[in-house]
């Protein structure tokens, strides 16, 4: 048996071989502890942030699944509005598999429509296609594909009666297993936003799964599961983490929100009366976060006749501007 010492003038030997030559095929040596870990994406919603370690992980793969009206999307594009924020200038890519892609709800949330790119197509190969190229080239750096479960692949199109249900899974296998280094070595975080389907099997249903198929299932680095509660006012929704490959993330861990058409919000968080006590019947919920170690105010601004008007991110110091405009509104009837 060769001895340890051995083994190292082996693996430095070829790793100056490697480096000599400019690397070869994309392969590299290194010491594990040399080898950095990619970070993360802050969702911007501090409670959710630690229940996932930080947010979500740049180099991978997170899913967003769900039911229809759980939030999914709401979500996703308020983690594309919290890496714009921290990342100025940076490009996002949305691809829009449903068709619903609203420039004006997504720049409500915070995005930076004019640095994100919308990706649509016809037919699912010819769109991972180009997503493959995307992240082959660094050419973003959040990428949220809306939704997994309404990729239609050329052959469900064209033979739609006797679909082969395996084509769109291949798509998927092919498609995570291309895609994974790029996104690692350029630094790219994916979300997959997907729904969820009954689980049918030989003898009945059991549970519930989504679409992707294996391969793509064993490559997500993150799941969370979002659930709606029914009858509820505000909408209550509850985030589970169902898959995390992250020491400190609890899977089965969850947490209680409330989605309003400003986004998504800590249920616990309290609606605090007389912050702009001058202005009859209004109310801000108020909720300080954390990016990058800079305090930022987040204010969902509501009058009394339960109108909501915007939900924005702040420095504390311009506070007093959203005070200003809410004052000039009140003045000329507006709100």
């Amino acid at each position: 048996m060769p001895s340890n010492n051995r083994i190292e003038e082996i693996i430095e030997r070829e790793a100056d071989r490697i480096s000599k030559k400019g690397g070869i095929g994309g392969i590299s040596i290194d010491v594990g502890r040399s080898v950095e870990t990619l970070g993360v994406i802050p969702t911007g919603i501090s409670k959710l942030d630690n229940l996932i370690g930080g947010g979500i992980p740049i180099g991978g793969v997170t899913e967003l699944s769900g039911r229809y009206k759980a939030g999914k999307s709401t979500l996703a594009l308020q983690i594309l509005s919290s890496y714009q924020r921290v990342n100025e200038g940076k490009i996002g890519v949305f691809v829009d598999l449903e068709r619903k892609w609203d420039p004006e709800y997504a720049s409500h949330l915070g995005a930076n429509i004019d640095q994100t790119y919308v990706l649509r197509g016809e037919k699912a190969e010819a769109i991972f296609d180009a997503l493959i190229r995307i992240c082959k080239e660094k050419g973003a750096g959040i990428v949220i594909i809306d939704s997994i479960a309404s990729v239609a692949t050329a052959r469900e199109g064209e033979e739609l009666e006797k679909a082969d249900v395996a084509s769109f899974p291949s798509l998927m296998t092919r498609f995570t297993k291309v895609v994974s280094p790029y996104i690692s070595i350029n630094e790219i975080a994916i979300i997959a936003v997907n729904q969820v389907r009954v689980n049918l099997t030989q003898m009945g249903a059991f549970g519930e799964r989504t679409p992707g198929g294996h391969s793509y299932h064993h490559g997500l680095y993150m799941s969370l599961r979002m659930k709606r509660k029914a009858m509820t006012i505000p909408t209550k929704v509850v985030i589970s983490v169902e898959r995390a490959r992250k020491i400190g993330v609890i899977e089965g861990s969850s947490l209680e929100m409330e989605l309003t058409t400003g986004g998504l919000h800590c249920v616990d968080t309290e609606w605090i009366d007389g912050v702009f006590d001058n202005i009859d019947g209004i109310r801000v919920l108020k909720n300080d976060i954390k990016i990058n170690n800079k305090k930022i105010s987040k204010l969902l601004v509501s009058t009394n006749i339960g109108k909501e008007i915007a939900v924005s991110l702040l420095d504390d110091g311009k506070v007093g501007e959203l005070k200003e405009m809410l004052l000039s509104l009140v003045e000329k009837g507006e709100l």
